[in-house]
């Protein structure tokens, strides 16, 4: 018996001591963590912009909220009257909680329009969530984009793109009184309320019992006078961010950029100017010459047909 007691206290000092040094290493491997350097080879991320967390045997990098970083990324070009009223609506619906729903073309700055009502309202400190509604699965996926926006933003975007179930879903979970919701919703859609009543009815009976106010985001065709500050205000952006000096646009670079249309709206005017970047390396100033033989074709088309009048 007395072996057997010997036996058993042997076992219980080595789980003791297992269970000790185990500890130890949880506790070396947290130090390490809370003390690690993040190398990032990502385009686009920074990071100094980075948080590290380890909690419940999960490690979690997320990015850091910085009311003055994402400032910047909200800048809004506005010297057309549309332009204006859509801007001027969105900075008086940040005051409140209500939802809001944002439409308008592809490419039309819809996200820029959310964060910056999401920057301007008193939930500013508080997560944005951005969520693809495209990407909708199941509804782990929207319960969990639901809790990460905490008391935050909860932004929708493409709700267009909602096949029938997952729309039905996104109603059964999302219509609730505002009062009865953490967070703040924001959807957008590429659709007018129009078109979604053809082509989505089911997304368009949602946006009608969420009771948003909608917003217009109006095509770049339509807002001519905001062209050139565009231009002007990315190209700067790209430069700064690609580390080269900044360029100087020629009237004729300008005059092209005036008659393209740009079906893709604001986005293809700044993927433009990245491509132009690109190929014109070193020089100082941009031609015409340096735009996408498209753009210079159609815009040659066009000037030539106004000349004659047609």
């Amino acid at each position: 018996m007395a072996l057997e007691n010997h036996k058993a206290l042997l076992s219980a000092n080595a789980i003791v001591a297992q269970l000790h040094e185990t500890q130890l290493n949880i506790n070396q491997l947290i130090e390490r963590l809370n003390s690690l350097e993040i190398e990032v080879d990502l385009p686009g991320i920074d990071a100094n912009n980075l948080e590290l967390s380890f909690a419940d045997g999960v490690l979690t990098l997320r990015k850091r909220h910085n009311a003055t970083q994402a400032a910047v990324l909200v800048h809004i070009v506005a010297e057309n009257i549309k332009t204006q009223i859509a801007l001027a609506l969105a900075e008086r619906m940040a005051q409140t909680d209500n939802p809001v729903v944002l439409y308008g073309p592809v490419g039309t700055g819809k996200h820029l329009f959310a964060r910056r009502i999401h920057l301007q309202s008193a939930r500013s400190k508080q997560p944005f969530v951005w969520f693809s509604c495209g990407t909708l699965a199941s509804d782990e996926q929207l319960y969990s984009a639901m809790k990460e926006a905490g008391a935050g933003t909860l932004y929708f975007d493409d709700l267009d793109e909602f096949s029938q179930q997952s729309q039905q879903l996104f109603h059964q979970m999302m219509v609730k009184p505002v009062q009865e919701r953490p967070f703040r919703i924001v959807v957008a859609t590429s659709l007018s309320p129009e078109e979604l009543r053809k082509k989505k009815p089911s997304a368009a009976d949602f946006l009608e019992t969420l009771q948003g106010c909608y917003i217009e985001l109006p095509a770049l065709l339509e807002r001519p006078e905001d062209v050139e500050p565009l231009a002007v205000y990315h190209l700067e952006k790209l430069c700064h961010e690609k580390g080269i000096a900044g360029k100087i646009i020629s009237p004729e670079f300008l005059q092209m950029l005036r008659l393209y249309p740009w079906p893709g709206n604001v986005r293809e005017l700044v993927n433009t100017l990245e491509q132009v970047l690109m190929t014109a390396h070193d020089k100082k100033t941009l031609f015409a010459k340096d735009l996408p033989n498209h753009i210079r074709i159609q815009t040659l088309k066009k000037s030539a047909g106004q000349k004659k009048g047609l």
